[in-house]
């Protein structure tokens, strides 16, 4: 589980594994430069639907105005867990050179 402050809201996330392709699905879809109106239009769809799954496992629920921060600090958290559960299982590149 995951605290995140935006402004004056402080953001309870409990994150299921499988909701992480979402975040990701975000992160890329957020920063993306349309190139025609179908493209802008297929990434606004996208990046609903991830922001309506995810809004299930954040308490409270999102001000609209709170989502690009709350997204940034979503991947930034998101990404150093994955860098520990790597870290914690080993994993490294001269554990896999070795075999």
């Amino acid at each position: 589980m995951f605290k995140l402050r935006v402004g004056d809201v402080e953001y309870s996330v409990n994150l299921p594994a499988y909701a992480i392709p979402y975040v990701n699905l975000l992160g890329n879809r957020f920063a993306a430069v349309p190139d025609s109106f179908e493209d802008a239009k297929r990434l606004a769809d996208d990046l609903k639907t991830a922001m309506d799954e995810l809004e299930r496992f954040i308490q409270p629920k999102p001000k609209p105005d709170h989502w690009p921060e709350l997204l940034f600090k979503l991947i930034v958290e998101v990404a150093n867990e994955i860098r520990r559960a790597v870290k914690a299982a080993g994993f490294s590149k001269e554990s896999m050179e070795a075999r």
